[in-house]
């Protein structure tokens, strides 16, 4: 990942992490595409599974450690949370 976007990414999740509800929702408006794309069963949008999504990466906004991870690692957590239903 750039460095600079990597800099920009731990500054919203430092300020996401410290209580700014505007980071959070950034975070969140960034990776609904992705979110979305994930809560799909059989070629049919899932409700329920995009609800459980949207909590996962809220939890691993509180979660993530920035300093040897990244973006693509931040969803790769929220899978994880998922798989071992920490919800």
């Amino acid at each position: 990942m750039h460095d600079h976007n990597h800099s920009v990414f731990q500054g919203l999740l430092e300020k996401a992490q410290s209580g700014d509800e505007q980071a959070v929702e950034y975070i969140l408006r960034e990776f609904d595409p992705l979110i979305r794309k994930y809560s799909y069963v059989n070629g049919m949008p899932d409700e329920d599974l995009l609800s459980e999504l949207r909590q996962a990466a809220l939890l691993c906004i509180r979660r993530f450690k920035c300093d040897k991870d990244d973006m693509e690692n931040f969803f790769r957590e929220a899978k994880d949370v998922l798989a071992n239903d920490e919800l």
